[in-house]
């Protein structure tokens, strides 16, 4: 998958003792850090965040979340979280506040739409299960459908995706795989009102 976001680099071409800290996964430093006579600026402890985010480093980012860290970069944390497949993190973040509906600046996508065209059917469970908006954007039941990623669909229909007009949801499952034909009767519910043989013309031995 093609990397939705770059994350914003961290500051400078030298890099600070907070993020020589968070590169070395140093939690106690970062601690030392944050706690001594100059703690960082709330930007950059949130950049620190971001760079624990992508490094998978989970004591540094629970010391950070301890203090004021701004919610922009939580929540763009977990964009990395689910972009990256670091479902730990992600877990942390939304603890923490997380937006699971932000979108980065300048780009369409959320950590949902990272998660389902990423294939990452855990991430996707935990972000539904945190409110994520499944609904909002077609573009998330287009990839799982093109993609032929029946587990991330079923989730999606099963979480509200399944709003959308007849005519476009057909169109989807269209689309659809052929060697995921096969799965689509017990992926969409009967309470969905999508009606496989008589709308969408797949027979019942299929």
């Amino acid at each position: 998958m093609k990397q939705k976001f770059a994350p914003n680099p961290s500051i400078p071409s030298q890099s600070t003792p907070l993020q020589t800290a968070v590169q070395n996964d140093d939690a106690a430093a970062v601690r030392a850090i944050i706690e001594g006579a100059n703690p960082p600026s709330a930007e950059q402890a949130g950049h620190a965040l971001l760079d624990a985010a992508i490094n998978n480093s989970l004591a540094v980012a629970e010391v950070l979340l301890g203090h004021s860290i701004q919610p922009y970069f939580i929540s763009k944390g977990l964009l990395c979280a689910a972009e990256t497949h670091r479902l730990q993190m992600a877990q942390l973040l939304l603890q923490n506040g997380a937006d699971t509906c932000y979108r980065q600046q300048n780009t369409p996508f959320t950590a949902l739409e990272c998660a389902a065209s990423g294939g990452d059917q855990e991430m996707v469970a935990l972000l539904i299960a945190h409110g994520a908006d499944v609904a909002s954007d077609i573009e998330i039941l287009a990839t799982a459908a093109l993609d032929g990623r029946t587990e991330i669909l079923r989730l999606l229909l099963l979480n509200g995706a399944t709003s959308y007009d007849d005519q476009r949801l057909s169109t989807l499952l269209r689309l659809m795989a052929e060697d995921a034909k096969s799965k689509l009767r017990p992926i969409i519910p009967a309470s969905s009102g999508v009606r496989l043989e008589e709308d969408w013309g797949f027979g019942e031995d299929e």
